[in-house]
């Protein structure tokens, strides 16, 4: 397509164009050649501190996964060559995007060509004694890689800014000099990119609905702490800054009341404001703020006529932040 679209530019006949290109992996199964496979020794390994997980306070769907894939009748080594696999996964893969990006070089395009590169997920590969994804909302899964070339942007930044899959809408839509308003989940990054300092959120709301099952999930994180709200089962609160491997379920102790608190009232409101009817579940459940009419539900009215307890409409209800497929 590059070199189609090369030729049709020099002939006076070219247009815009946009390649979008998907790899399957890192995913397993991990099936790849023998030279990648193979690539990395397993002795060189280090295995994430949280191979250690012991589930103690956590929601026990959690050890359930981990029985389901079966980690703890792995031998270590197993383990140990199952994360070298991956990174030679990952090699496969840069080398493929490393070929897109030499032909667009050839061929000129370079200066004029912006590049997203991002994933829809992370991959825990044994960390938290767990495989591949699923109802746990670690960083393991929800911090996720994002790349950003823009021909004229500032290079080489690293911007601290929270960020989310679905900013590559709006992105994409304000680079083909399309209007990225009706993107109402998406935020353009190309102030970001131009190294400006808009004002942003100092949180992060994301969203999991099932994988092999139904079990909703909502997580709002800050710089320091990540409450997740499991209705079926226990919350968590994590203490990023003291415990970044994520092991100690802190949502229970005392001392962080007030953080708990604070995360979960602001969380409650975000959903309001989305129409996530995942606050419904929150009202009766947690100590939140309440400033309507909860007996009603999202397609009921209040007595003045106005909107119930959520304002859904059809542009609210837009694919949500955030979550793994």
């Amino acid at each position: 397509m590059l070199h189609r679209f090369a030729g049709n530019e020099q002939s006076g006949e070219g247009v815009p164009f946009f390649l979008a290109a998907h790899f399957f992996g890192p995913h397993l199964p991990y099936i790849l050649p023998d030279e990648y496979f193979d690539l990395y020794d397993p002795d060189l390994v280090e295995l994430p501190a949280s191979i250690g997980e012991t589930f103690a306070g956590k929601p026990p769907v959690q050890s359930n996964y981990s029985k389901l894939w079966a980690f703890d009748t792995m031998p270590i080594e197993d383990s140990r060559k199952l994360i070298a696999v991956y990174w030679g996964y990952v090699t496969l893969i840069d080398e493929q995007i490393g070929r897109i990006l030499d032909a667009v070089r050839e061929l000129g395009l370079d200066e004029r060509t912006a590049v997203c590169f991002t994933a829809d997920h992370g991959e825990f590969t044994g960390a938290h004694r767990l495989h591949d994804k699923g109802p746990a909302m670690y960083e393991d899964i929800y911090r996720i890689p994002g790349l950003l070339r823009v021909p004229g942007a500032v290079p080489g930044q690293v911007r601290e800014e929270f960020v989310s899959l679905t900013d590559y809408t709006a992105t994409i839509l304000e680079l083909a000099g399309s209007d990225p308003a009706p993107a109402v989940d998406s935020r353009s990054l190309l102030p970001l990119a131009r190294g400006e300092r808009p004002a942003w959120d100092e949180h992060h709301l994301a969203e999991y609905h099932g994988h092999h099952f139904p079990y909703p999930q909502r997580m709002l994180r800050t710089r320091r702490h990540k409450l997740v709200v499991n209705p079926e089962s226990r919350n968590e609160l994590y203490d990023l800054q003291t415990d970044p491997d994520e092991l100690l379920n802190r949502y229970d102790h005392p001392e962080l009341l007030d953080v708990r608190t604070q995360l979960m009232h602001r969380l409650y409101r975000l959903l309001r404001d989305r129409g996530d009817n995942f606050f419904h579940w929150m009202t009766p459940m947690y100590d939140v703020p309440t400033d309507h009419d909860t007996t009603l539900s999202s397609f009921e009215t209040d007595k003045a006529g106005g909107a119930g307890s959520s304002t859904l409409t059809a542009t609210d209800a837009s694919t949500p932040v955030g979550g793994t497929r």
